[in-house]
């Protein structure tokens, strides 16, 4: 019979004590959309932009996104908002959001370096840009509610 040395059987009854349980304190910042019977459809991890430094970045010169990832843009106000593909290699969709959280427009696989203007129809206060095609995939859809989870101010 081996001897297993103690901070191995610490290290073991860890994992074991651990193992499954969620991280109930978990610092992911999350946008959800919800379907009408207010159920999650699709989930985001998201990175915050919350600066006008921040703004102006978004996700230029990233080469990739994963499929559950995306950046999320607060705003002070709400108002028409507008944004570009300038020095993004990424095809994105763009989720226009207002201050009820309720999505309000979408544009749908922005072009990569594309400089021209991507207007919202609707007034916003959030946009969430996540991977080209994942909007369709998750049937994210104009008038739809969203859901956050820490996100500051909610």
């Amino acid at each position: 019979m081996v001897k297993c040395p103690f901070y191995i059987k610490a290290l073991f009854f860890f994992l074991v004590l651990f193992a499954g349980t969620e991280n109930v304190h978990s610092e992911e910042r999350v946008v959800s959309f919800l379907d009408r019977n207010g159920n999650k459809r699709c989930s985001f991890i998201v990175e915050l932009a919350t600066t006008p430094e921040e703004h102006a970045r978004g996700l230029m010169f990233r080469r990739s996104l994963c499929d559950s990832c995306g950046m999320l843009f607060i705003f002070e106000g709400e108002e028409l908002r507008s944004f570009w593909m300038k020095n993004t290699y990424i095809p994105l969709d763009m989720i226009f959001i207002d201050a009820h959280l309720k999505v309000v427009h979408i544009e749908k696989n922005a072009k990569p370096l594309d400089e021209r203007p991507i207007p919202s129809v609707k007034p916003s206060k959030y946009v969430l840009e996540i991977k080209g095609g994942k909007t369709k995939k998750c049937g994210i859809t104009v008038g739809g509610a969203v859901k956050f989870s820490n996100i500051p101010g909610f």
